[in-house]
C-alpha cells in the first residue's frame, strides 16, 4: 500500500542502503541523495531493490555544500539522515569536525524550509553515550540515552569519530529545539550484516578483515554492543512511524567481550583465521547497553551468531571469502544419522546439505527450529519447486525464507501450499504480490485457509472490504492473519460502530485507508483522540465520522502532544468555537500542521500582508494546505500588481498555471 514520499541522505551506504531497501518494501516513495547518481558503480545496488524501478529517485547533493538539499527535502514528508562526509587521512582534525556538524546543520537547515514536513530521523551512534574515564563507568552499568560520552575524554584518546558524533548530534538538536522540529535520534552499536552494494564500506571491511586475519581494528574495539544491520533499518522506520517516538533511541541487541567474540566465530568458521583471544587493552569492562526504548517501538533484535552468519554469507556472496565446503563435523552424529543409513526417509538437514546449504547454514536454521535434526524432508523437493515455479519466488529470496523457517519444506504441497495460494488468487492477489507476501512472512503458509484464512475472509467482507482490497491489506501485512478475530480486530470494529459507523462499507473504508489502525490501542490511542475530536472541539457525530472516514490516520495523533495546542493556537487567534469547528471539519490537517512553520506565519500572512478577514478561511479551509512561498505570496503579489481581488476559494482552488492564465500571466507561470 502506497505510503508518503521520503528523503534518505547518503543512500548508498551500508546503513542507508538497507534502510532504503525497507522503505520500498513498505511502500514508501524513497528520495535518495548520493554525490553522484550517474556512477552505477556507487548506486547500482539501489536499483536493483525491489520497488526501485517505481518508487525510488536518486539525485544529487553534497553535505557540504549550503541549501545543497532543499530541493530533495522540499518534496518530502520525512527525512532520515544517514550520510557523513567522506574525509581522507591528510584532513585535519578541525576538519573533520567542521564537516560533521556542518553537514548535520547543512540537511536541518534544508529541513527547516519544508513546512509540511513531519519528522527527520538522524542516525547517531552509540559512540555518543559509552566512551568515557573508567571513573564515570561504574562496575556493571547500563547505559541508556541519558547517557553522552565526555568529549573530553574522547580527545584525550583521540577518538575523533565519536567527538564529531558527539559534537553534530548536540548541534541537531540545539538546532531542533529552536527550530521546534520534530527530531528523533538512532544510536546504533557495532553494525553487522549483509552488505547490499559490492563495493564494502569500513565497517564491512573491519569483519572482512578479521575473517582473513588482519585483526588490528578489532583488537581496539573492546567490549562493544552489536547489531544487525536490518534491525538498525527497522529501528528508523518504527522511530518514524510511531506516534509519540521522540528523543534518543540506543539501537543494540548484545554486548559482548572481545575474547568471547572470536571464541565463538573461531568455532563457528573453523577454516577462517581468527584468533583463539585478543590482547586486553582496556582492562575489565562491565557497562551493558539498554536497548528496552527501541524494543518499545517494536523492534526484535537479531542475536550475534546469525549478524555475523548474514555477514560472512554476504562476503561470500560478493567474492571476498572463499565458499566454505561441506563438512559433517555437525551432523554426523545427530540421532538422525542411522536413520538415514538404512534406508528411511531422507532427514530434512540431509536434504539441505544437499541442495547447496553449507554446514554452517544448517547449523543456523537448526538454532531455529530445535527439531531440524529429526524432522523428514518430506516433499522439500516438491515445495521448493513449488514456490519457485508456481508463486514465482526468487531462489534468492526462497532460500532466505527457508532459512529463517526450515519446517516450510515440510509442507504438503497439494494439501496445504495449493489451497493456501489458491485462497489468496481468488482474491485478486497477483502471483508476484503473493511471494512479496510469503518472503515477509513465512507463517503464512502454516495457517489454515479453512479456520485462518476464510473466517478472516468473511469478516472483512462483512464490513464491505472488497476482495482486491483485503488482498492489498494482506500483501502489505500479511501478519494481520495471525491475529485474532475476537481479541483484535472485533474490538476496533465495535469502536467504530459506538461511533454511529456502520459495518456496511464505512469502516471498511476506514481500514483501507489505514491498514495498520487495527494496531493501535482503543483505549489508549482510539477512543481519546474521538473523545478529545467531540468534547475538545466540538465536531457533531456526523462531522466526527466525516473526519475520520476521509483522515483515518488523526485517531494515530498524541491529542496532549499535536492535536491541543493546535486547538489552543486556532482559539488564540480569535476563531470563535463553531469556525474551529468549521476549520476541523473542512481539513482535519488543521490540527496536525506545525504552529510555528505553517499555522502561525500563514495567518499572519493572511492578515498583515494580504489585509483578508480570518473568517475567509472558514470558507476555504484548505489555505493552509498551500505554500506560502510558492503559492500565497506569488497569488497575492499578481492579484495587487493587476488592482484585482477574488475569494480565497477562487484565488487557491486551481493550479498555478490556470492562475497565470486567468491574469493574463501564462509566461510568468
Amino acid at each position: 500500500m502506497a505510503k508518503g514520499k521520503v528523503c534518505v541522505t547518503g543512500a548508498s551506504g551500508f546503513i542507508a542502503s538497507w534502510l532504503v531497501k525497507r522503505l520500498l518494501e513498505s511502500g514508501y516513495h524513497v528520495l535518495g541523495t548520493v554525490r553522484d547518481p550517474g556512477n552505477h558503480k556507487k548506486v547500482g545496488h539501489l536499483w536493483d531493490l525491489e520497488g526501485a524501478k517505481e518508487r525510488l529517485e536518486l539525485v544529487r547533493a553534497d553535505l557540504l555544500e549550503e541549501g545543497s538539499f532543499d530541493d530533495a527535502v522540499m518534496a518530502c514528508e520525512g527525512v532520515f539522515h544517514t550520510a557523513s562526509p567522506i574525509l581522507t587521512k591528510s584532513d585535519s582534525k578541525e576538519q573533520m569536525l567542521n564537516s560533521a556538524i556542518n553537514g548535520t546543520l547543512n540537511v536541518l537547515r534544508s529541513c527547516k524550509k519544508n513546512p509540511l514536513l513531519k519528522k527527520v530521523v538522524l542516525t547517531s551512534s552509540s559512540s555518543t553515550v559509552r566512551i568515557k574515564a573508567d571513573a564515570d563507568l561504574p562496575p556493571n552499568v547500563s547505559l541508556d540515552e541519558t547517557s553522552w560520552s565526555s568529549v573530553e575524554f574522547c580527545e584525550s584518546l583521540q577518538i575523533w569519530y565519536a567527538v564529531a558524533k558527539i559534537l553534530a548530534e548536540k548541534a541537531a538538536w540545539e538546532f531542533a529545539k529552536e527550530h521546534k522540529m520534530d527530531l528523533v535520534t538512532v544510536l546504533p552499536t557495532f553494525v553487522i550484516g549483509p552488505n547490499l552494494s559490492p563495493e564494502l564500506g569500513p565497517t564491512a571491511a573491519d569483519v572482512l578483515g578479521l575473517f582473513q586475519g588482519a585483526t588490528e581494528k578489532f583488537t581496539v574495539y573492546g567490549r562493544m554492543g552489536y547489531v544487525h544491520i536490518d534491525d538498525v533499518a527497522s529501528c528508523h522506520i518504527l522511530a518514524y512511524e510511531t506516534p509519540g517516538a521522540e528523543g534518543r533511541y540506543i539501537c543494540n541487541s548484545a554486548v559482548v567481550n572481545n575474547n568471547d567474540l572470536v571464541a565463538m566465530l573461531a568455532t563457528r568458521f573453523p577454516s577462517f583465521p581468527i584468533p583463539k583471544s585478543f590482547p586486553n587493552i582496556y582492562g575489565e569492562q562491565t557497562y551493558d547497553f539498554n536497548s528496552s526504548k527501541a524494543r518499545a517501538l517494536g523492534v526484535e533484535f537479531k542475536g550475534v551468531e546469525e549478524m555475523f552468519d548474514d555477514a560472512v554469507d554476504s562476503l561470500r556472496g560478493h567474492g571476498y571469502l572463499p565458499k566454505s565446503e561441506i563438512s559433517p563435523r555437525i551432523w554426523k552424529k545427530t540421532p538422525m544419522a542411522s536413520g538415514v543409513s538404512n534406508g528411511s526417509a531422507k532427514s530434512l538437514p540431509q536434504w539441505l546439505r544437499e541442495n547447496g546449504f553449507d554446514e554452517e547454514a544448517v547449523a543456523r536454521m537448526s538454532k531455529r527450529c530445535k527439531n531440524l535434526q529429526n524432522l523428514d524432508a518430506g516433499e522439500a523437493s516438491g515445495v521448493w519447486d513449488y514456490l519457485i515455479n508456481g508463486v514465482k519466488i526468487e531462489r534468492r529470496k526462497l532460500r532466505h525464507v527457508v532459512a529463517k523457517c526450515p519446517k516450510v519444506l515440510t509442507l504438503s504441497v497439494d494439501g496445504k501450499l495449493v489451497p493456501t495460494v489458491q485462497c489468496l488468487a481468488t482474491l485478486q492477489a497477483k502471483p508476484g504480490e503473493v511471494a512479496q507476501a510469503i518472503a515477509k512472512f513465512p507463517q503464512i503458509l502454516f495457517h489454515s485457509v479453512e479456520e485462518k484464512l476464510c473466517p478472516l475472509l468473511a469478516f472483512f467482507q462483512t464490513l464491505g472490504v472488497s476482495e482486491k482490497q483485503l488482498a492489498k491489506l494482506l500483501m502489505v501485512n500479511p501478519r494481520l492473519i495471525s491475529y485474532s478475530i475476537e481479541a483484535k480486530f472485533s474490538q476496533t470494529v465495535d469502536f467504530f460502530v459506538s461511533l454511529g459507523m456502520d459495518k456496511e462499507g464505512m469502516i471498511g473504508k476506514i481500514l483501507t485507508k489505514e491498514p495498520y489502525i487495527m494496531g493501535y490501542s482503543v483505549d489508549n490511542r482510539l477512543r481519546p483522540t474521538a473523545e478529545f475530536l467531540k468534547s475538545g472541539v466540538g465536531l457533531q457525530e456526523s462531522d466526527l465520522r466525516r473526519v475520520i472516514l476521509n483522515f483515518p490516520d488523526i485517531l494515530s495523533r498524541d491529542v496532549k502532544k499535536t492535536l491541543q495546542p493546535n486547538l489552543d493556537f486556532l482559539r488564540s487567534c480569535g476563531f470563535s468555537n463553531y469556525q474551529v469547528r468549521a476549520l476541523v471539519a473542512g481539513y482535519p490537517h488543521v490540527l496536525i500542521k506545525s504552529i510555528k512553520h505553517c499555522l502561525e506565519p500563514r495567518m499572519k500572512f493572511l492578515v498583515e500582508e494580504m489585509g483578508r478577514d480570518k473568517g475567509e478561511v472558514i470558507d476555504y479551509p484548505q489555505f493552509f494546505r498551500h505554500g506560502l512561498k510558492k503559492s500565497l505570496e506569488y497569488r497575492h503579489k499578481v492579484l495587487k500588481q493587476m488592482n484585482s481581488s477574488c475569494s480565497l476559494s477562487e484565488m487557491l482552488d486551481c493550479n498555478q498555471k490556470k492562475f497565470a492564465m486567468k491574469f493574463g500571466l501564462l509566461a510568468a507561470a
